[in-house]
């Protein structure tokens, strides 16, 4: 694995937070961004996993650093959201996710399987906004459940 290929650094990254393991996912992350500073996906990254190891202070610092980085610089709204979501602000989430709809980000297709939307899945404007999206939940039920993966990031898919 080439240590300066931060996308390699992100999937990984983003195994270990599926799985739980904050530690590693935050080292993984830390090293994309030294790569990519003020990279948004980067930095969304980097604030879930502060966020799901508990530590909300840097979360909320790397929030705060996202929004200051989107006056000069477009960032998506679903990487914002992503950020939300770890830090429990389910709202404030769906808003977003709404307004990465609006914008047409290509992520929305994964609103149906990605396993960081799963604490708003009950959530009624999240319900609409899947609607909205019209993910065919045949689609859904195949990549969900009959093939057996789950998917833990762009490209990492591991057997169940």
């Amino acid at each position: 694995m080439d240590p300066g290929y931060a996308p390699v650094l992100l999937d990984l990254g983003t195994a270990y937070l599926r799985t739980g393991d904050y530690t590693n996912a935050i080292a993984q992350f830390e090293k994309a961004r030294t790569l990519q500073a003020d990279n948004g996906v980067v930095l969304s990254d980097l604030g879930q996993a502060y966020a799901l190891a508990g530590k909300r202070a840097e979360a909320l610092g790397i929030l705060k650093q996202l929004h200051q980085a989107s006056k000069p610089k477009f960032v998506s709204s679903w990487d914002l959201s992503l950020l939300h979501i770890a830090l429990g602000e389910r709202a404030k989430a769906v808003e977003l996710l709404r307004k990465a709809t609006d914008e047409h980000a290509g992520w929305v297709v994964r609103l149906g399987i990605d396993p960081a939307l799963d604490d708003l899945r009950d959530e009624p404007q999240f319900q609409k906004l899947k609607q909205r999206v019209r993910i065919p939940q045949r689609l859904l039920t195949v990549v969900r459940r009959s093939c057996g993966f789950k998917v833990f990031g762009t490209c990492i898919i591991m057997r169940t």
